[in-house]
Order: C-alpha cells, then structure tokens, then sequence
C-alpha cells in the first residue's frame, strides 16, 4: 500500500490541498474532564505517511464508524478535507472528512518518526526544518497515553524513554478544546443534523469556512467556535433576523433581538441586547454576508430558544462587537429552501417548521389582539396559493404585519413556518422565520407563469378550512397508505404518544347528536370565539374584539358516531367539515329551525349512512383529571367510489 509521501507535512501547512493517504497507527478516547463533561465521546489518532507520524482530532462523525470497527488501528485512510485550529499559538489538525481505503490492514507501514515543530505553532518546512530527532525517539513506538495531559500536558507521545521534543506534546503541547461534539464534527454535521437550508457555491460539500479575499480577515467555521478561544473571526450569512423585542423583569426594562447566522459548516443563533441592539440591529441585514469577531461571548445555547438550530453554542453580540459586511457575498452560501407544498400540510405534524412559497390570493387588514401577557401585538392574514390549486391562511405579526404591501400579488418565500391545526391547517411566522417577497429563484418564476397564464385570481382553490380536499377520494399520504379500519385505529393506540396521530377511515354517520350542534360566533376574520346576547341592547357582544354585532355568526360543532364494517368511534366535527356533511352552513340551518323545524330536522337526518372519507386525528387529552383520546376530523369529502376501488384493488394486487 502507498501512502502520500510528505503527507503529515502538507497536514500542518494552512495551504495544503487535500486528498492524501495516510495510515491511521493508534486511536484513543480522550479521558480529560472537560472532554467527558461535554456528553460527547472525543477521539483523537496517530498518522502515519510512511516516514513521519503525528497526533489529530478526529471529527465526532466517525464516532460510530470508530466504535463499529470499520476505522481502527492501522487503517489506510484517504484525508479529504481537515481544519486547522490555532490555540494559543499551537496548530491543531482536525481531519474533518475522510474515506477508509482499508479498514484492517494488516501491519505499519514502514518505520515513520516523530514529526516534529520547534517553532511554537509554525509549519515545519523549508524554511523551518525539524530537528533531528533523538534516538529514543527513533525508536519509539507511535503510541498514546490515555489521561488528561496526553494530548496537551506533559506526557509525551512515545513508549518508556520517550522524554522527546523537550518534556512537550508532539502535538505543540496545546490543550484539546472541549467543543460539546460541535468543534471538530463539522462535515459530519453538515451531512447528518443540518436542517435542510444551505447549498455551497462550489457544489463540493466542503465544510471549510470561506477562503479570505484580498485583505479578508482568515474566517473561522461556525462549527469550530467554542467558549475555550476569544480570538476568532466568522464570516457568516444573516439568514433571519427577529423584530426587536422588549421586556421587564427585577432589573427593570431591556430590549433583545435575535439572528440566525450561517456558513458552510453550519448555523448558529446569535442574539443582541441593550446598547448591543442600537448599535448593531441597522447594520446587521437578512441574506447579507458579515465578518463578526469579539468582543463577544460563545456560550452553551438555551435549547428552549434554540428552534431549530443544530449548535451547542450561541453567541452573545455586544455594542463594540466588530461587525463588517463582506464585499464579496458569493463567499457563503445563498439560503435554500425545502419547500412543501400546500396540499401536503395534512401529512405534516403541528408545530412543525417548514419552507413555503406560494402567491398572495388575499391579503387582509390588520388588526391588534392582546396576547396572554396582556400585551398588545399586531397580526394580518395572507391567503397564500400554489400550482397544487390549494390555498392557506399565512400570518404575519408586529412590524412585519403592518409593513406587508400584497398588491399585486406578490409571491412571498418563507423559511421556518410554523404549521397550526387551526381550521384544519394553517401556518405562522415565527420571530425566527424569514420571508422573502418575489425573490429571484427559479421556483418563484414558476409560481409567477403559472399564477398569470392560468388566470389564476379568478380561480376556485382547496383549502384546509374547506374541509382537508386533499384527501380527495381517501388520498391520504402516499396512496392511502395511512387507510385504516375503525376498529384497528381504536386497537392501534394511536394518540398515545406526546404528539397527536392522524389516519383516514372511511365510514358512514350513523348518529348525530341534535341537542346542541352550533354556537353563536363572533364575526371578525380569525376569531371564531362564542359571542354573548345583550338582553337590553339585543345585541350580540364578542369580549375578545371588544366588538358588538346585532346578530352572531353561528359555527358547527357537532359530536357524531361514525361507523364502518369493523365498529363506530364518537367523532368531534368543527365547522369547515361539518359543512361538508350537512351541506349547509350554521346560519342557514339554525334560522329553518326558527323558520322550519321540520326542514330542518329532515337535514339532519339526510346525512345519516351517507358515506365520507375522513381524515382524523387522535390526541390524548385530560379533562376534570380524566384522560381519554379524542378523535376530531380534520377534514372529510364524499366518497368517491371509483378512487377507492382503484386503491382497494391497488392493495390485493400487494398481497399477491
């Protein structure tokens, strides 16, 4: 086997290329405090090329490859991409990305030597030649002690007399970083736990951070930062950032605002507060590219305000943080969407963050509610489209619901919407979502011919408050592949879990409660709560809204027993889907039983043994200490008999 000659040379020089063969000669677990109190297991190496050999990180990616056995000792590996960390004046290698050539080669390759750098951090080279080395160091074997001074401290790399390189690491006697699994793990997060968001200019995967123009400051990957070094600099995409935001608490007022910063390797949140936020929230602007170096903080990230964001580490920005905006924003790469499309909502769980694009259909006023903290914020409602013909109802808080012009019917991008059960479904931007609007991407110009040469503004569309028409037939997920009988849904144990389930039935209504079947709502856009009669103004008064109303807008909700061939389960019907059913809406049938009793009894009757396709949802719930799940259709259409008879078929063919 032939290793890259020179190989553990080009390691240490900062403009090294990659793509070098090396033999891996020992691997241990580093046993330091810091390094077990971070939760992630750390491993560092011996290389090899043959002729000199020296001590690396291995990125926390190769964990599971280094515990199965498929990297072990001696195995001949090809290093396609490693980082150089400088800390404290000392150099260290990280092999970040590599492929296992041979996993159980069956010796070392010839008798390498220690490499060594007698110039406190710089490469050895040409220009800097390494001392020759002692003779016990010749002849030591290139093994590891295991303890908390073998990689930085005093023990040195060699066997019982190796005393070498003056009582110091081969390593420049630096100390390992503990990165919480977040330092050196940087392609393997990119691969493995990055959310879907980022595609790299060059197209090659590489996790190195951007490579410094003319008079750039060398940038530092978001994934290597941790609290152990103060001297880095990032060169980092902004790719959203939150209104400003204000609080009280004991020490009186403050004011904060957060970011969402990326690179190659990575995200990491940011946030700002007090003067940091005057100084810093004008420059800092969605989708441009900035250096950012300390003065600031890198410390351990608060999950519950995390999102999404896959880092250990946030940042704290202060007022005199050194912010730039990079000249050449081609340097890191320009945010990607994973974009769903509207009539797939169903199919994707409630509080989930995802990216949609669809076109403006309507674009409502904007109002103020009063949140449960008791503060007044203000919202809209977009009802947004796409080529699936389905809309959905977006909304937009604070200064962005104020400043939002839907004229013309825009096309608005969002990255990290939340999805809500409301209505059947729903979406909403969150502080840490973004927005874009007509953004120059292929999929907004498709969305655009397609919304002009379709006549789309004159269109009918689905939607989830029209009762879930993407299950057209029992087309739920792929083909119906969530179709279940009654009886195995109740048998299932689905709702069980922290989160709801959701599965289709098709049945008939065999019963419905008559009793109470609507309520008197309120008539502003996206309330919906029970209105109250005044007795001496004959009025009708919303306590939410602050608003009267002389008659209320009356909504369904409605408890029914469906039933198929396997059992029956009592079902909650709200409104859109209570529509559907009886065919009406609320109003026209609570004014025949003023007008009509007997009309409207007959109503209530025709749709008995009619037959549906349901979507539904079961959620375990407690009430007055009892708990029992609770199954509510999220949306239902008339059965259609040809669909179901091609999936039914469809299914025995499976079996076959």
């Amino acid at each position: 086997m032939s290793l890259t000659a020179n190989a553990i040379r080009s390691l240490h020089q900062k403009t090294a290329e990659d793509r070098l063969v090396v033999q891996l000669l020992d691997i241990k677990k580093i046993t330091t405090n810091a390094a077990q109190s971070s939760g992630v297991d750390r491993f560092r190496a011996v290389v090899s090329d043959g002729t000199e050999f020296c001590q690396v990180m291995l990125a926390t990616q190769w964990n599971p490859a280094i515990v199965d056995g498929t990297v072990q000792k001696n195995s001949i590996c090809l290093i396609k991409s490693h980082i150089i960390n400088t800390v404290q004046s000392k150099m260290l290698v990280i092999l970040v990305n590599f492929e296992v050539v041979e996993s159980n080669y069956p010796k070392k390759i010839g008798t390498p030597i220690i490499f060594q750098d007698n110039n406190a951090g710089a490469v050895a080279g040409p220009s800097n030649p390494p001392a020759p080395p002692s003779p016990a160091a010749r002849n030591a074997p290139p093994s590891m002690a295991s303890g908390p001074g073998s990689f930085g401290g005093q023990k040195q790399v060699g066997g019982p007399g190796g005393n070498v390189n003056g009582g110091q690491s081969h390593f420049g006697g630096m100390a390992a970083p503990s990165s919480g699994g977040r330092g050196v793990g940087a392609a393997g997060w990119q691969q493995q736990n990055a959310r879907p968001g980022f595609q790299s200019n060059s197209g090659g995967g590489s996790n190195m951070p951007p490579r410094p123009t003319d008079n750039a400051p060398r940038s530092t990957a978001i994934t290597n930062l941790t609290p152990y070094s103060n001297k880095w600099t990032i060169c980092a995409r902004v790719v959203t950032k939150s209104d400003i935001r204000y609080f009280t608490n004991a020490k009186g007022e403050g004011k904060f605002f957060n970011l969402v910063l990326a690179d190659q390797s990575g995200e990491i949140r940011a946030s700002a507060f007090g003067d940091a936020v005057d100084q810093h929230y004008d420059t800092l602007q969605p989708n441009h590219v900035y250096y950012i170096a300390p003065p600031a903080k890198v410390k351990t990230a608060n999950k519950k305000y995390a999102g999404n964001v896959a880092n250990d580490y946030e940042l704290a920005l202060e007022a005199t943080t050194s912010i730039t905006l990079c000249t050449d924003q081609s340097v890191v790469p320009s945010v990607k969407y994973d974009f769903k499309k509207l009539s797939a909502l169903l199919e994707i769980e409630k509080d989930a963050q995802i990216d949609v694009i669809g076109v403006v259909k309507d674009t409502g006023d904007v109002t103020e509610i009063v949140t449960r903290a008791q503060k007044p914020i203000k919202k809209r409602e977009l009802t947004i489209v796409d080529d699936t013909e389905f809309q959905v109802r977006l909304t937009l808080w604070g200064n962005q619901a104020e400043s939002f012009d839907g004229s013309d019917h825009p096309i608005v991008c969002v990255k990290g919407a939340k999805v809500g059960d409301y209505g059947g479904r729903s979406l909403s931007m969150l502080s840490s979502a973004t927005m874009q609007i007509n953004p120059d991407i292929s999929e907004c110009h498709v969305l655009r011919g397609w919304w002009e040469n379709s006549g789309g503004q004159g269109r009918d569309f689905k939607g989830y408050s029209g009762a879930g028409g993407a299950m057209g037939g029992g087309q739920s997920g792929a083909g119906g592949k969530d179709l279940k009988p009654i009886q195995e849904a109740k048998d299932g144990n689905l709702g069980f879990g922290d989160k709801p389930d959701y599965f289709t039935a098709r049945a008939s209504v065999a019963y419905v409660k008559t009793d109470s079947v609507a309520y008197p709502a309120c008539h502003s856009e996206g309330c919906n709560k029970k209105v109250t009669e005044d007795t001496i103004s004959g009025g009708w008064r919303c306590e939410k809204c602050q608003k009267d109303f002389p008659v209320p807008n009356y909504r369904y909700i409605i408890s029914a027993s469906i039933a198929d061939h396997t059992g029956q389960m009592w079902v909650q019907v709200f409104n859109d889907q209570a529509e559907v059913i009886l065919g009406c809406s609320a109003n026209d049938l609570m004014q025949l039983r003023e007008s009509n009793k007997a009309r409207a009894d007959a109503i209530m009757s025709e749709m008995l043994f009619q037959e549906f396709t349901f979507r539904v949802r079961a959620k375990m719930e407690t009430y007055q200490d009892e708990s029992k799940i609770r199954y509510t259709v999220m949306g239902c259409t008339p059965l259609q008999f040809p669909e179901a008879n091609e999936q039914l078929l469809d299914m025995i063919m499976q079996y076959q």
